[in-house]
């Protein structure tokens, strides 16, 4: 097993509290104030593993990597923003910075709670990911919907899947948004990505599209 953290980055963190993080069953990473990644607990080397992304974020993914390249371009400013805030937040003022998100698989729903825990001088941040719900689709929710090009795929080839849902903007109906499990699992190679209206105004309504 590697090392998990970067060095005096468990100095940071303190004993009693990277004893906690190495046994939260939630994601958790830590990241310095150049938001490269300067800790990972198990639990985030677990759910790579569990969903198919192993070996390949060990390899691309490893300490001193910045975690803005895993951040889709259409969300880099909300991050950027959300992370600023949380290096100058104040612990022993009012609730921690969070931010609800979705995580979805093709199988699987699931909303999380990133919370953000600024080291001491706010030399570090740590991210705990706790998940909110974790559950099958409801086929009243995600009414599964066949990978039609016709419906989906415009006269260049682009199939547009929000960056946050991964729903697909149908071209035939305005503003509709369709659940296309194939293209979650895998999508089209000519993708584009942006935020459908509830996703837009649901998790992140200080964005501007």
């Amino acid at each position: 097993m590697s090392q998990r953290w970067l060095p005096g980055f468990d100095e940071l963190m303190g004993e009693v509290r990277l004893k906690r993080l190495e046994k939260h069953a939630g994601t958790v990473y830590g990241i310095r104030p150049d938001y490269c990644l300067a800790y990972f607990n198990p639990a985030w080397q677990k759910f790579a593993l569990d969903n198919g992304g192993e070996p390949a974020i060990s390899r691309q993914w490893g300490l001193g990597t910045p975690v803005m390249k895993a951040v889709p371009k259409e969300l880099k400013e909300f991050y950027e923003n959300f992370f600023a805030r949380s290096f100058k937040s104040d612990p022993l003022i009012g609730q921690p910075p969070h931010h609800e998100y979705e995580c979805s698989s093709a199988e699987t729903y699931r909303k999380l709670m990133m919370t953000c825990d600024v080291l001491r001088e706010g030399k570090g941040l740590i991210i705990v990911n706790s998940v909110l719900v974790e559950r099958p689709h409801d086929p009243q929710e995600h009414a599964s919907q066949q990978a039609d090009k016709s419906i989906y795929m415009d006269r260049n080839g682009l199939v547009c899947q929000c960056v946050h849902c991964r729903r697909v903007l149908n071209l035939k109906v305005e503003k509709r948004w369709d659940w296309v499990p194939q293209w979650v699992a895998d999508a089209p190679p000519k993708t584009s990505y942006s935020l459908c209206e509830t996703c837009f105004g649901s998790y992140y309504p200080d964005k501007v599209l």
